[in-house]
């Protein structure tokens, strides 16, 4: 069995921290799954406290460079908004 150190994210947090990188809300993200938007703020939360950050945009650049995201990752629908002005 793996020791965990406290700072590896579950399969939901992961899951998360994806629908954040593709540029969806956490409303957006939370009826995805089926789950209330506070449960996503919760979880952007302890994964912030986690790896010890303090802003979502360090979340990220951090989860590129753990490699829980592929930086080419990019959902077409933030691609369509980007262009939304």
């Amino acid at each position: 069995m793996k020791v965990r150190n406290g700072r590896e994210l579950t399969i939901r947090e992961r899951d998360v921290l994806q629908g954040i990188w593709t540029g969806l809300s956490n409303k957006e993200i939370a009826a995805s799954y089926g789950i209330s938007h506070r449960t996503i703020q919760q979880h952007r939360q302890n994964m912030m406290r986690k790896w010890r950050v303090d802003n979502i945009a360090i979340l990220l650049e951090l989860g590129v460079a753990r490699g829980v995201l592929k930086p080419n990752a990019v959902s077409m629908q933030t691609k369509s908004r980007s262009h939304e002005w």
